[in-house]
Protein backbone atom coordinates (compact mmCIF):
# COMPACT_ATOMS: atom_id res chain seq x y z
CA UNK A 1 0.00 0.00 0.00
CA UNK A 2 1.22 3.58 -0.90
CA UNK A 3 1.83 5.96 1.78
CA UNK A 4 -0.67 8.38 0.69
CA UNK A 5 -3.01 5.46 0.57
CA UNK A 6 -2.36 5.17 4.20
CA UNK A 7 -2.62 8.89 4.97
CA UNK A 8 -6.23 8.41 3.17
CA UNK A 9 -7.54 5.31 5.14
CA UNK A 10 -6.23 6.35 8.79
CA UNK A 11 -8.13 10.31 7.82
CA UNK A 12 -11.36 8.34 6.29
CA UNK A 13 -11.36 6.12 9.56
CA UNK A 14 -11.13 9.34 11.61
CA UNK A 15 -14.06 10.94 10.34
CA UNK A 16 -16.18 7.42 10.50
CA UNK A 17 -15.90 7.54 13.92
CA UNK A 18 -16.67 10.61 14.52
CA UNK A 19 -20.62 11.55 15.13
CA UNK A 20 -20.58 15.01 13.59
CA UNK A 21 -18.19 14.05 10.33
CA UNK A 22 -15.71 15.77 11.87
CA UNK A 23 -11.88 15.24 12.98
CA UNK A 24 -8.59 17.23 14.23
CA UNK A 25 -5.12 16.07 13.95
CA UNK A 26 -2.07 17.56 15.05
CA UNK A 27 -0.20 17.40 11.64
CA UNK A 28 3.29 16.24 13.35
CA UNK A 29 2.20 13.72 15.26
CA UNK A 30 -0.28 12.14 12.83
CA UNK A 31 2.93 12.06 10.49
CA UNK A 32 5.05 10.68 13.39
CA UNK A 33 2.43 8.03 14.15
CA UNK A 34 2.18 7.22 10.25
CA UNK A 35 5.48 6.98 9.65
CA UNK A 36 5.42 9.84 7.01
CA UNK A 37 6.87 13.69 6.79
CA UNK A 38 4.37 15.99 7.29
CA UNK A 39 4.78 17.31 3.51
CA UNK A 40 3.18 13.70 2.55
CA UNK A 41 0.38 14.63 4.74
CA UNK A 42 -0.35 18.19 3.02
CA UNK A 43 0.21 16.32 -0.39
CA UNK A 44 -2.93 14.16 0.45
CA UNK A 45 -4.78 16.94 2.00
CA UNK A 46 -4.36 19.70 -0.75
CA UNK A 47 -5.05 16.21 -3.42
CA UNK A 48 -8.12 14.09 -2.07
CA UNK A 49 -9.75 16.19 0.26
CA UNK A 50 -10.88 18.78 -1.74
CA UNK A 51 -14.09 20.33 -1.68
CA UNK A 52 -14.98 18.66 -5.17
CA UNK A 53 -14.24 15.03 -3.00
CA UNK A 54 -16.96 16.77 -0.24
CA UNK A 55 -14.18 18.14 2.36
CA UNK A 56 -13.64 21.35 4.30
CA UNK A 57 -9.86 21.79 5.40
CA UNK A 58 -9.31 24.05 8.31
CA UNK A 59 -6.06 25.12 9.49
CA UNK A 60 -4.05 26.60 12.04
CA UNK A 61 -0.54 27.00 13.55
CA UNK A 62 -0.69 25.87 17.01
CA UNK A 63 1.87 24.12 19.83
CA UNK A 64 3.64 21.53 18.44
CA UNK A 65 2.86 21.87 14.55
CA UNK A 66 -0.35 23.07 12.66
CA UNK A 67 -3.63 21.31 13.71
CA UNK A 68 -5.92 20.07 10.82
CA UNK A 69 -10.02 19.96 10.99
CA UNK A 70 -11.71 18.40 8.25
CA UNK A 71 -15.46 18.11 7.54
CA UNK A 72 -17.28 16.05 5.51
CA UNK A 73 -19.49 17.64 3.90
CA UNK A 74 -22.23 16.48 0.85
CA UNK A 75 -23.91 18.59 -1.63
CA UNK A 76 -27.56 18.39 -2.10
CA UNK A 77 -27.17 16.45 -5.32
CA UNK A 78 -25.06 13.19 -3.86
CA UNK A 79 -25.77 10.82 -1.90
CA UNK A 80 -22.28 9.07 -0.82
CA UNK A 81 -19.51 11.10 -1.06
CA UNK A 82 -16.94 10.36 -3.89
CA UNK A 83 -14.36 7.93 -3.43
CA UNK A 84 -11.06 9.37 -2.52
CA UNK A 85 -8.32 7.18 -4.06
CA UNK A 86 -7.03 7.67 -7.19
CA UNK A 87 -7.20 4.85 -9.62
CA UNK A 88 -4.46 4.74 -12.40
CA UNK A 89 -6.09 3.75 -15.80
CA UNK A 90 -3.89 1.51 -18.00
CA UNK A 91 -3.70 2.72 -21.47
CA UNK A 92 -3.62 0.58 -24.35
CA UNK A 93 -0.44 0.05 -26.45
Amino acid sequence: MRISDLITERILELLNESDESTAEIQRNEFANGIGCAPSQINYVLSSRFTPEHGFIIESRRGGGGRQVRFRHILAPWQKTPKSTSRKRRRGRR
